[in-house]
């Protein structure tokens, strides 16, 4: 069969239900099995982009079906979302804190799968009203047409677009767009996100700098930032237990080894008494230390069980290094 006559009959499986208020948009039902979908007629679009999503589907990405070449525009199906947009959601259902770091972290993760892929996909249009949020409260990032794959040594993009206020600077003309024009627009979308919250505006002003070289690299140094930040204001009790059990460990290592070797009784007392100071000063700190902690591997890793056993390891080090510097120290004449 003729693969224009194929495609024709393909599109003409789709019956519109209804338009949307968004130009070149409306419902349409597949009438073999019955299902809703998007309806796109796009303008400006790279088709490229559009085939990699449809081969590489992701739960945070509003599949592609199928596209078709029309008359100087793309013909996009893609899927039909239950829900609202993150815009809407954010000013009708006023979500609690909790609730919209939930959600960012599924933006940071969707964002950056398409920057992971062989050929970076760059988004160039993130804002709320790009942002599905499901009525089982996942997230889908629409809207692809903005979308191009990164190209090394560009120097300026060859299709200006993209949305006043979350759009980087490059976008308009000043620069090639690659990973850190999406990392602008995450700043800004993070701004609005999580308005007034003064611990993350160290994060958005760098986010969202005019520079692309001044900015985050990348979505996992995005994503660091923001958690060393809530870290700092939120107490974990598994480094304090872990340093509890490690000290109370080292006290009976240090009885063993240190203290027959003190020549003197006050020498013994005083140890002890700069050994326990210590411990009473560590366990507290222990408990907000997690930006610290975060120099160790494991306690980067997305896994409970692996962050809990990383701020065991690190505890363990700390306390034993206190104790027996403490040892040393105290043996001095």
């Amino acid at each position: 069969m003729d693969t224009k006559l194929f495609e024709e009959y393909k599109l003409s499986l789709y019956e519109e239900v209804y338009r949307t208020d968004r130009p070149g948009q409306s419902v349409v039902i597949n009438t073999l099995d019955e299902t809703l979908y998007m309806k796109k007629e796009l303008t400006v679009y790279n088709t490229g982009v559009y085939e990699w999503i449809m081969q590489h589907p992701d739960p945070r990405l509003a599949a592609v079906r199928e596209y078709f070449p029309g008359e100087d525009c793309l013909i996009v199906i893609e899927e039909y979302i239950h829900g609202q947009t993150l815009e809407k959601y954010l000013s009708e259902q006023m979500p609690e804190e909790q609730e919209r770091f939930r959600i960012l972290w599924q933006i940071l993760d969707g964002i950056g799968y398409l920057h992971k892929a062989p050929v970076p996909v760059i988004h160039r249009d993130i804002k709320t009203s790009n942002i599905m949020v499901t009525g089982e409260g996942g997230v889908k990032i629409i809207d692809y047409n903005a979308a191009k794959f990164y190209e090394p040594g560009e120097t300026k993009d060859t299709v200006l677009i993209g949305t006043y206020g979350s759009a980087a600077p490059e976008q308009f003309g000043f620069a090639g767009s690659d990973r850190r024009t999406d990392i602008y627009a995450l700043g800004k979308l993070i701004e609005e996100m999580f308005p007034g919250d003064m611990r993350l505006q160290p994060v958005v002003e760098k986010a969202t700098r005019i520079d692309p070289e001044r900015r985050y690299r990348n979505v996992e140094e995005l994503r660091e930032a923001v958690r060393e930040i809530l870290d700092r204001d939120r107490l974990s009790v598994w480094p304090v237990l872990g340093a509890a059990v490690f000290f109370i460990f080292d006290i009976w290592l240090y009885r063993i080894l240190f203290l027959p070797m003190y020549s003197s009784e006050l020498q013994a007392q005083v140890s002890r008494l700069v050994l326990l100071a210590g411990g009473l000063f560590l366990l507290p700190v222990f408990g907000r230390w997690r930006p610290v902690c975060r120099l160790v591997r494991m306690m980067k890793s997305d896994r409970s069980v692996v962050r809990a056993a990383g701020c065991l390891f690190a505890a363990a080090a700390v306390t034993s290094v206190w104790a027996f510097a403490m040892g040393a120290v105290c043996m001095l004449p």
